[in-house]
């Protein structure tokens, strides 16, 4: 039976809530947020509101023949089980609810056999509460596997003796099951309480007085549980199969010879007595069973309120969603009450999101049958455009809630979209790149003996200049010199910070250009330096501050043939690889990983190599990335030998035997785009970054001549009149020539392919994000959109009476055109009881769109003798 407070205490607790309602709104948040998933059994349309376990999992077996409310009994839940049981692998019926966190559950349930006439006639037929965690990953009986079923079951019924009445107990972990069978009777009070990582199972028989009957430590629960009722029987039938067998099998042959009753299912948050918080409830020692009983039993089985129609809110104050997920789904709820049928108009807004170029505007309303309290959605269209924007916001507003029903809190949201849109790779280095077809760009370097303040005398290039000596060629003429420890020899640069990638193509000869160079250590090539801070020259000069890495090519340690060398040089100590063979002219490389210092070279038009790596972490984040020369290491040491590296730094050694004329093709400097998967790894280490994994975005991949994506200005978007016109335009900078393709919501425009674009005679289906892709040498920039949007005169049709005497308002375009639901967010419907109207009242937005025309019912307008309406489109 049914218990209800004495009607005195529901006159005590109704006058409460009065009050309550009254005087404040701040104890919302004591609700019990679970009570709207409680059922009184009293309507026949709340069976959907419980989920089947066997349709979860995809078993395809429907082991009810008999599962109804109010309908085989007034008030009541009525389940007939075939043969089946739950039993470690095998599983039953559970028709549940999803509750998350502490809950307690609470059932009256009777059973009686087939007939009606005393306990079930088949052995371990049971009905009663379970609580099971979920098992996500089996969706069909292939997914399945033995060993995962963690539940908690108790019941009323017949356990191994049919026909005589017994509880059941059963507690599963990982399909071991432990049970107990105590005698019992054919009516009972079954409850659950999850308390942390306690369930405890308590139980009032009919007749007689609430008891704690067991307690289980169930830490292995995970935070979301399936909680709901269960019947089953028969277990010598069940058991005739394996586990999967049953599972999906429907067993027709054999009966379970059970009737189960349930006369309610109430879920309620259990409240702790703070005394007891933090304490272990599965031990008695800690909490008693009667500490338990003082706030579970019959302390935690109230019906739930009767007479309110809830509250309707939004379920969370921020959605998120991704630009291109398509659509957000927002989701309303229903709590506190659901007398009635009841419903909320909702809208969106824009905040710094656009209706029209970023998501559609959306604005209906929410239904809920009497007796329903299962959460609504609605859904807002996403534009998934190419513009990067960043995040952007969407306002979300709930209002006009109906049939008593009242605004909860969260009434207002924010749906953030989160852009998934990349910024297109800017390379800003490129522009420092040089083709060496210009005389002038020599100036764009800087030289060491200047920088460092070393003085003329110190300039150690007989020849050093671009598109003279050589068309299209840097060349340089190095006297006796050199880089080596202290030696400080030439370098021609340009500052560089961060990662960089750093490529030429070299051409060493001796000076007679017969052959390569025929002067010991002569070479040309890549060098990155660390800067020392010198700029006094000698008179600052200190030893042991040079910090460089170079590739170079030309003549080592065999003059006359050619031989690649790399030095790298830490604190003034340099140590020096050979390698011999190389090409008379080759293609070098260096990149700048992080701490990585990678050489790569390409002999005659080859492929790519991977040199050599090196570790420099201690190079500051701004080096002198350029073009070295040295020549004649055996008449530099003829004249400054070791021990008077300064004198060598500070002048220029004029005889001796220098032999190399170094050409250049080029120099392009490059910012490397390093693949997300290589992204803090160590470049220098090969077992963490191959050569083939390097090569991948270096080598050729990093070696485009020196020119950059086109800038642009941005074409500027309009609010305009339909029948209108309006251009839009830009003006491209860089090196060009240019092509242009302009966009209308991301589509190509055909025959838009000029900087300019004219629309003439615009009407509403020209809006939309306009924006413009210009290609030049160097890569292709796209604008930002401009937003164009075309008003039209609306036409609002002869109002509709409806049957409750309100007036359905309808309209669209004046000329005839239909509106979109992105249009929506932009009109506006005022009312006034006379002409001329002094005192406009705009209505609430709860627009809806059907075949391009927007509908508005006014409820309010049996309450006036005369209504007047107008529309805005703002």
């Amino acid at each position: 039976m049914k218990t209800r407070p004495p009607s005195s205490r529901r006159a005590a607790i109704a006058l409460f809530i009065a009050f309550l309602a009254l005087t404040t709104t701040s104890l919302r948040a004591q609700t019990d947020d679970l009570a709207p998933l409680s059922d009184e059994f009293a309507n026949a349309a709340t069976l959907a509101n419980f989920t089947r376990l066997y349709t979860v999992e995809g078993w395809g077996v429907n082991r009810l023949t008999t599962y109804d409310i109010n309908t085989s009994r007034p008030g009541a839940l009525v389940m007939v089980p075939r043969a089946s049981g739950w039993y470690q692998d095998y599983q039953g019926e559970l028709a549940f609810k999803n509750v998350t966190g502490n809950f307690v559950v609470t059932t009256e349930v009777g059973v009686t056999n087939i007939a009606g006439t005393g306990a079930p006639g088949a052995n371990y037929a049971f009905a009663g509460v379970l609580v099971r965690a979920p098992r996500p990953a089996v969706t069909s009986p292939a997914t399945w596997t033995a060993g995962g079923e963690n539940w908690v079951v108790q019941g009323v019924g017949a356990a191994g003796s049919p026909g005589s009445y017994s509880y059941e107990q059963k507690d599963t972990i990982n399909s071991v099951t432990t049970t107990a069978f105590p005698a019992g009777g054919g009516r009972a009070t079954l409850q659950m309480a999850r308390l942390g990582n306690a369930l405890l199972v308590l139980r009032q028989p009919a007749g007689g007085a609430w008891a704690v009957v067991a307690r289980y430590p169930r830490a292995d629960f995970p935070a979301t549980l399936q909680v709901g009722l269960s019947a089953m029987g028969n277990y010598s039938a069940a058991s005739a199969l394996t586990p999967l067998q049953h599972n999906q099998t429907v067993i027709t042959a054999q009966s379970a010879d059970l009737v189960a009753t349930f006369d309610y299912f109430r879920l309620q948050r259990p409240v702790v007595p703070a005394n007891l918080q933090g304490l272990d409830f599965t031990n008695p020692a800690q909490v008693s069973d009667a500490q338990l009983l003082a706030f579970l039993g019959a302390n935690a089985n109230s019906a739930p309120a009767t007479g309110s129609a809830g509250t309707l809110q939004f379920s969370a104050a921020t959605y998120s969603v991704a630009e291109n997920a398509g659509t957000a789904t927002i989701t309303v709820t229903r709590t506190g009450g659901a007398t009635g049928a009841v419903g909320v108009s909702f809208a969106t807004a824009n905040g710094t999101a656009t209706a029209g170029s970023d998501y559609t505007g959306a604005s209906s309303s929410l239904n809920w049958a009497a007796g329903d309290a299962a959460a609504k959605t609605f859904a807002v269209t996403i534009t998934n455009d190419t513009a990067v924007e960043g995040a952007e916001t969407v306002n979300l507003s709930l209002s006009a809630p109906t049939g008593g029903a009242t605004l909860g809190s969260p009434a207002t949201a924010t749906l953030t979209i989160v852009d998934d849109d990349v910024a297109p790779f800017t390379d800003d280095l490129a522009a420092l790149s040089d083709e060496f077809d210009n005389a002038a760009t020599l100036g764009d370097f800087q030289r060491v003996f200047q920088v460092e303040g070393w003085g003329a005398g110190a300039n150690k290039l007989q020849t050093f200049n671009i598109n003279t000596s050589r068309p299209g060629r840097l060349v340089m003429i190095p006297y006796t010199s050199s880089w080596y420890n202290n030696y400080v020899g030439e370098l021609a640069f340009k500052n560089i910070t961060g990662d960089f990638v750093i490529t030429t193509e070299t051409l060493p000869r001796n000076r007679a250009q017969t052959g390569a160079p025929g002067g010991q250590y002569s070479l040309s090539g890549i060098m990155v330096r660390a800067p020392s801070g010198l700029t006094t020259g000698a008179a600052g000069w200190q030893t042991g501050r040079q910090n460089y890495v170079f590739l170079s090519h030309g003549a080592a340690n065999n003059p006359g043939t050619y031989q690649f060398e790399v030095k790298t040089t830490l604190n003034s100590a340099s140590t020096l690889y050979i390698s011999n063979n190389a090409p008379a002219q080759g293609e070098i490389q260096v990149a700048r990983l992080g701490g990585s210092l990678i050489m790569l070279r390409r002999d005659n038009g080859g492929q790519w190599l991977v040199h050599r790596r090196y570790s420099r972490p201690d190079f500051p984040a701004t080096l002198q990335a350029g073009l070295t020369v040295y020549t004649d290491w055996q008449g530099l040491q003829a004249v400054y030998p070791f021990g008077q590296e300064l004198a060598h730094n500070a002048g220029v050694v004029t005889g001796q035997n220098p032999d190399l004329r170094a050409e250049f093709e080029y120099l392009r400097y490059h910012r490397p785009q390093i693949p997300a998967n290589l992204a803090g790894r160590d470049f220098a280490d090969p077992a963490q970054v191959t050569d083939a994994e390097l090569l991948a975005f270096l080598g050729t991949n990093a070696n485009a001549p020196g020119t950059s994506p086109p800038g642009l200005s941005q074409p500027v978007g309009a609010v305009l009149v339909a029948g209108t016109n309006h251009t839009f335009s830009v003006t491209a900078t860089g090196a060009g020539p240019f092509t242009y393709q302009w966009l209308r919501n991301t589509v190509p425009l055909p025959d838009a392919t000029n900087s300019t674009l004219t629309l003439t005679a615009v009407t509403r289906a020209s809006s939309g994000n306009y924006a413009v892709q210009v290609t030049g040498p160097g890569g292709a920039s796209t604008s930002v959109p401009a937003i164009l949007r075309v008003l039209n005169f609306p036409r609002l049709h002869p109002p509709q009476r409806l049957g409750d005497g309100s007036l359905r308002l309808r309209f669209n375009d004046h000329d005839g055109g239909l509106l979109t639901p992105g249009d929506a967010p932009y009109f506006e419907v005022w009312a006034s009881a006379e002409l001329p109207a002094t005192n406009w009242i705009r209505l609430p937005p709860s627009l809806t769109l059907t075949n391009g025309i927007l509908t508005l019912d006014d409820p309010d307008a049996p309450l006036h003798p005369r209504r007047f309406y107008r529309v805005l489109e703002r």
